[in-house]
């Protein structure tokens, strides 16, 4: 009697549904209250053609972005406010002058100038960067590797735009 007890028992804890070991989950179901008030993630914007920019001025840089942006005939539409476009076009530059220890030492292609710029495109809304790009130039002149760095950054953007980057 006692064995068929034992196998009953062991039976019963098997079931589903008992209390003995069934799986009930202890998280509790969110209530409708509960879900409309949880933070829905935001879809980041895409840098699609015709899409208006503003581009942060960088002493007088900004202006070179925008002509090269012209002259690669980047799909945009530039915006001179800032409220009126959902996203901005911030750059950073560096340069450094010509030495005459770097021409002795490294010859004569390394005595002009050399210029780090970094961009980016950052949605306006979300704060998403949405494309971002770095080049190294060494020109002779300043003002040819302002140029040369602007028109290099409006190439990969055009080409981003046209294959469709990810978003972000």
């Amino acid at each position: 009697m006692r064995n068929y007890f034992f196998r009953f028992a062991i039976a019963l804890c098997l079931l589903p549904g008992t209390s003995a070991f069934s799986q009930q989950s202890t998280v509790p179901t969110p209530t409708p209250a509960q879900t409309a008030a949880a933070p829905t993630p935001q879809i980041p914007s895409r840098l699609v053609p015709g899409s208006i920019v503003y581009i942060v001025p960088n002493q007088g840089y900004e202006i070179a972005i925008s002509a090269a942006i012209a002259k690669k005939k980047v799909p945009l539409v530039i915006s001179e406010k800032e409220s009126a476009a959902p996203f901005r076009i911030e750059s950073v530059t560096i340069f450094k002058k010509p030495s005459m220890a770097r021409g002795v030492l490294l010859g004569s292609n390394f005595t002009g100038y050399e210029m780090d710029a970094s961009f980016r495109v950052v949605d306006v809304k979300t704060g998403v960067v949405v494309y971002s790009y770095d080049v190294h130039k060494f020109e002779s002149h300043m003002e040819d590797n302002v140029r040369s760095t602007s028109e290099a950054f409006a190439k990969r953007l055009k080409n981003f735009m046209i294959q469709g980057g990810p978003a972000a």
